[in-house]
């Protein structure tokens, strides 16, 4: 199936890569069309269209605060959040043997025990 160069070229920037994207993207879509919609209306119809243009703002503003604050990687790109576990996790040759050193997390560092002093 051949899709225009148009179509597969968004679709690749569309991608999700943060937990976000699709909040943002509801944003981009239905906030306008509501806000537009809730000009031209008078009363009660008025408001539901502002309220329904509000909501997805609404939930995207929680999600940042919420993946802020508890699983900032979720705000990440996938390839970046795999980086940073490669990262965090190699291992130290000894003859035949390797051994895996894990860094902690919090970037508090303390001596490295296999390190060999040349003093």
């Amino acid at each position: 199936m051949n899709y225009p160069a148009g179509i597969a070229g968004v679709s690749r920037h569309i991608a999700t890569s943060s937990a976000l994207n699709p909040a943002l993207l509801l944003c981009a879509i239905c906030s306008p069309i509501c806000f537009t919609l809730s000009y031209f209306t008078d009363g009660l119809l008025r408001a539901g269209f502002f309220l329904a243009g509000i909501t997805p703002l609404t939930i995207a503003a929680w999600q940042i605060v919420r993946f802020t604050l508890n699983d900032p990687d979720r705000l990440q790109n996938d390839r970046h959040v795999e980086n940073k576990m490669l990262i965090s996790r190699f291992g130290v040759r000894q003859g035949e043997v390797t051994h895996e050193v894990i860094i902690p997390p919090s970037g508090e560092q303390g001596p490295n025990p296999l390190a060999e002093d040349d003093e």
